[in-house]
């Protein structure tokens, strides 16, 4: 936009012309015609112009004779260099590229201009003289007596004692208030007559649903097994599902820092113990599955040979998120990291489920990389032609080539008091990209050196943890959620709860608050049917014989006691996909480009969920057999890619149930 001193407001009256100066004085960039000799340098004289803003003049003259423009360029001191150059001489005989030279001039040096910091203080201090003034000229005085000034219907309808005109009077204006609420109803997009578009009634993608109410221990780490949950407390591992009691499958003995499901795989990870006792225990979830399963609970001494060789005094570790490869595991050990791959793809552990082995036996070592300090954060990271792990120490994050072990800065925060929260893999059309968190921002920053992405946004309370869930990332801190879109960091919603934690995201988002959950009284009365338990059995569990016998853990209702809520928000709400989910399309056939893949419907469990994180590859050759399986197609499938072959009628050796059975007909 363009203030042309000849077409601002003019006053005959004003000698000081106010209302134009006000104007121009308030721009950081003027252009000035000027008429004189174009072969002298113009008598122009930034001083004459007396404003506190304007920082970059523009001398534009005009030769008749040649038909062409001459530039000249006026800053302060304080703004930096900018582009374009001039030429020598600044001379131009073209009109179009003269505009196109101007224009681009100015704007850069509006940039710099803004981006100086004196000039910053100087707009501040504008911008809060101004605000204070609209305080002072609008803003009574509050008296202690009228602290509100809210407008009641009190207020706009006048008492009803009276005669009976005036009754009907006060009946027709209530009417015709309800009418125009029902008109700005309407008109903001909701319908008063439907009970799913009315805003009481409308869900928000991100509010939680109660998972289990009032658990009476200290849950430190947990993740998301199919429907299930698995927590880590104070008196062991246990498996948490919807109307089932808890069931304790690992005592206290191990005392679990990390856990990580890899149901793709059937592996259970756990980190116990911490300083120099830290080991990393791999486990098959076969061995916590079956009705032989259910009563057994493992002890430290019972977990010897679940111990991952070369882990002792980890305090870190972290799992590749890509399926597709082969499984990654990098294990923080002070200042190295250990890295061990899986030896069988996901199609190994979907097509042999029923096969033996020990889960240790198959992570095989590749290598040690050192560090300079000790890392506080790990994330593996899947690039195109090289594998990456992003470490972050101290006030800095780090890139380590896989491959060579070659370590790079990525990104240096600068003050004195920092804190890391998370560093995020994400991708953008397959590029690698990572979101990394540290006190109040998230700042976006590519793996690539060549490429500068100079974009992040701030969150209003420092963040414990930060969850991505496409179009939303979500942070957690001690008393709030705080949700914001990814796409440019605009806040959505924030809520407030007391004692949040956030225990598992790989799918759904799980969390613990001490908020109350709102449960009804009715299911309450349901649990307390059971017999009651032995006075041992309030502290080891008792036997219920509603579930088989498994062990089971009463709910406490004391008041002294402690007690906490198990929170849940589906994944399918955040990222939108409840239509999928009603016409029943499987996991396999609907993949979404916003989401990590995972294994297809040939794998052990077919109701598995995806992970949360956003922008991955896609892998579409188990969607594309399933699509032409079920229209009578017949495929042949090879390691790495699909050949279709005469299609025919599926004979009996062809399954009509590619989730059950990885046979096909060749």
């Amino acid at each position: 936009m363009f203030h042309v001193s000849t077409l601002l407001p003019y006053s005959p009256d004003n000698r000081q012309q106010v209302e134009r100066k006000r104007h121009i004085g308030n721009d950081i960039v003027n252009i000035v015609y000027f008429d004189c000799d174009f072969e002298k340098p113009p008598v122009f004289k930034p001083n004459m112009m007396k404003t506190h803003f304007t920082h970059i003049y523009a001398v534009v003259m005009y030769n008749k004779e040649q038909d062409a423009f001459k530039l000249s360029v006026f800053s302060e001191e304080s703004v930096p260099l900018f582009g374009p150059v001039l030429p020598s001489p600044p001379i131009f005989t073209n009109h179009k590229e003269f505009r196109d030279f101007l224009l681009v001039k100015l704007i850069n040096g509006e940039k710099a201009a803004v981006n100086n910091r004196l000039f910053a203080q100087k707009r501040e201090r504008t911008l809060d003289m101004l605000i204070r003034n609209i305080y002072q000229e609008y803003m009574p005085e509050l008296s202690k007596n009228n602290i509100l000034y809210r407008r009641a219907f009190s207020d706009v309808i006048g008492d009803g004692h009276g005669s009976r005109r005036k009754e009907r009077a006060r009946q027709a204006e209530f009417v015709r208030i309800g009418q125009t609420l029902k008109l700005k109803t309407i008109l903001k997009g909701d319908a008063p007559t439907s009970q799913i578009n009315t805003d009481i009634l409308k869900r928000e993608p991100w509010e939680p649903q109660i998972y289990y109410s009032e658990f009476p221990h200290h849950i430190t780490c947990a993740d998301s097994w199919g429907d299930k949950l698995i927590v880590a407390t104070e008196i062991g591992l246990m498996v948490l599902e919807e109307g089932v009691s808890p069931r304790l499958v690992l005592d206290k003995s191990i005392s679990a820092k990390q856990i990580n499901i890899i149901e793709q795989h059937g592996l259970l990870l756990i980190r116990a113990d911490k300083g120099k006792d830290g080991k990393v225990y791999v486990f098959r979830l076969s061995d916590f599955e079956g009705v032989e399963n259910e009563f057994v609970v493992k002890s430290k001494s019972d977990c010897k040979d679940n111990r991952l060789e070369g882990t002792k005094g980890c305090h870190l570790y972290a799992i590749s998120r890509q399926c597709e490869y082969p499984l990654r595991l990098a294990v923080a050990v002070s200042r190295k990291i250990v890295l061990y791959s899986w030896k069988h793809l996901v199609t190994f552990t979907s097509w042999c489920p029923k096969i033996e082995f020990e889960p240790v036996d198959r992570f095989s070592f590749v290598q040690e990389i050192h560090t300079a300090e000790v890392p506080t954060i790990l994330t593996l990271v899947d690039g195109k032609d090289d594998n990456y792990i992003c470490v972050g120490y101290k006030n800095q994050f780090s890139v380590i080539n896989e491959k060579t072990g070659d370590c790079h800065p990525l990104y240096h925060v600068e003050g004195n008091r920092v804190s890391l929260v998370a560093a995020l893999d994400i991708y953008e059309d397959d590029e690698p990209e990572l979101l990394l968190c540290y006190n109040h921002i998230s700042h976006f920053q590519k793996l690539r050196e060549e490429t500068v992405q100079d974009m992040y946004f701030q969150w209003n309370s420092e963040p414990q943890t930060v969850v991505c869930a496409f179009p939303y990332v979500m942070a957690f801190t001690q008393e709030s959620i705080e949700i914001r879109l990814i796409i440019n960091g605009n806040l959505v919603h924030t809520m407030s709860m007391p004692d949040l934690m956030l225990v598992a995201s790989k799918s759904d988002i799980y969390f613990i608050s001490s908020a109350y959950s709102g449960i009804s009284e009715r299911k309450k009365e349901d649990t307390s049917l059971s017999p009651p338990p032995s006075p041992s059995g309030h502290f080891l569990g008792h036997r219920s014989p509603i579930h088989g016998g498994a062990f089971h853990f009463p709910v406490p209702h004391a008041k002294n006691q402690f007690s906490t809520n198990i929170y849940k928000i589906p994944l399918m709400y955040l990222t939108g996909q409840m239509a999928s989910e009603r016409t029943g399309n499987t996991a396999a056939c609907n993949h979404n480009t916003l989401l990590a893949p995972v294994s297809s419907e040939l794998q052990k469990s077919p109701s598995l969920k995806r992970s949360p994180l956003i922008h991955t590859k896609k892998n579409q050759t188990t969607a594309l057999t399933v699509e032409k399986v079920q229209s009578e197609s017949i495929w042949k499938i090879t390691p790495t890619f699909l050949v279709e072959v005469e299609s025919q009628a599926p004979s009996s050796s062809c399954p009509s149930d590619v989730g059950n059975d990885p046979v096909f007909k060749n």
